[in-house]
């Protein structure tokens, strides 16, 4: 499963005339109403990662997953944009992964991103290890790395005012304003979004962009 969306269902032929998907998983909630459509948002700011969720992964189950990404960019030297997510990554100059990612439960993305030459070689050069199938690669670390490189910090949006539920973690906008606003039915001392283990902290520090709330 972690192979398959981590580099191929944007080539099923259902997309092949598509250039945005929204991931939505069974059993999930949106517990605000979204009074502006996710794809237009995209579209409209030119973006080509859109999230709504972070937090560490299970350092066991992707224990050489950065050394390969460190050898990938020694290996194929792929252009970097002066402006990317690196430093979401690592909280050591590169030296180690920090494991933060966004939760690819939810995601929207740009199809024509992961069709591109970039993505593609980044993820064979991972496939051809095998690492997919002898540890634990998650799609969503995957997803994260690519775009923290491959792409400028301007193309990656967070959507923060859902009130997505997957359990257990569940975001709710803390401005009592934006709760009314949006007909949100959550509890904001349960929000994750700016929870201690949470990694959105970290995102808003490298973007250079203000926190939402």
């Amino acid at each position: 499963m972690c192979r398959f969306n981590s580099g191929f269902f944007y080539l099923l032929d259902g997309l092949k005339d598509y250039r945005y998907y929204w991931r939505v998983e069974p059993n999930v909630h949106f517990k605000c109403d979204i009074n502006e459509d996710p794809f237009k948002v995209m579209k409209n700011g030119n973006y080509s990662y859109g999230w709504t969720m972070t937090m560490p992964e299970d350092i066991k189950s992707i224990e050489t997953l950065w050394p390969t990404v460190k050898q990938y960019l020694h290996d194929k030297k792929p252009h970097l944009p002066a402006d990317n997510m690196l430093e979401f990554l690592t909280d050591d100059n590169s030296e180690t992964y920090n494991t933060c990612h966004y939760w690819s439960n939810f995601e929207i993305g740009d199809l024509s991103f992961y069709r591109s030459k970039e993505y593609q070689e980044f993820f064979e050069y991972l496939d051809a290890t095998g690492g997919f199938f002898y540890e634990r690669w998650g799609d969503a670390p995957v997803h994260s790395i690519a775009v923290s490189l491959l792409l400028p910090k301007t193309k990656i949006k967070h959507f923060p005012h859902t009130g997505y539920y997957h359990k257990p973690n569940q975001g709710c906008p803390l401005r009592e304003e934006v709760r009314k606003e949006l007909n949100c039915a959550c509890n904001p001392d349960q929000d994750w979004t700016f929870h201690f283990y949470s990694c959105t902290e970290k995102y808003y520090l490298v973007s250079d962009k203000p926190r939402p709330f």
